[in-house]
């Protein structure tokens, strides 16, 4: 049996994934994110890997979005794949800010932009 994934689902999921970056203080980041801020300028080869699961990672966020526009979860306003690509940005970007700040408020102003407002 294949499982499939909603966007509805997606939040409790992301949700267990900040709850594991309390736990640890905000110190670990993201394994995408760590690699490329430390690694991705210096190897062509690991940059092209780190980009390829990136646009993966976005592809999958971009079907639940264009799945959720369909079935009238969210509003059909805004292109699925910008809107899956700056889901995913904007998770990172939250992610490794939590990770110098050591708090939630990056975390928690993703969830609200995101969940709240663009995607409500």
């Amino acid at each position: 049996e294949i499982y499939t994934l909603s966007l509805h689902d997606a939040l409790p999921i992301s949700r267990a994934v900040v709850e594991g970056a309390r736990e640890r203080a905000y110190s670990r980041g993201c394994m995408w994110g760590n690699l490329a801020n430390e690694v991705a300028d210096h190897s062509a080869a690991i940059r092209d890997e780190l980009a390829g699961g990136l646009t993966a990672w976005s592809a999958i966020v971009t079907e639940l979005v264009a799945e959720a526009q369909r079935s009238g979860e969210i509003s059909a306003a805004g292109d699925p794949a910008q809107l899956g690509r700056f889901i995913v940005n904007a998770w990172e970007g939250a992610l490794t800010r939590s990770r110098v700040v050591r708090n939630g408020q990056p975390m928690d102003d993703f969830f609200e932009m995101v969940f709240g407002f663009l995607l409500a």
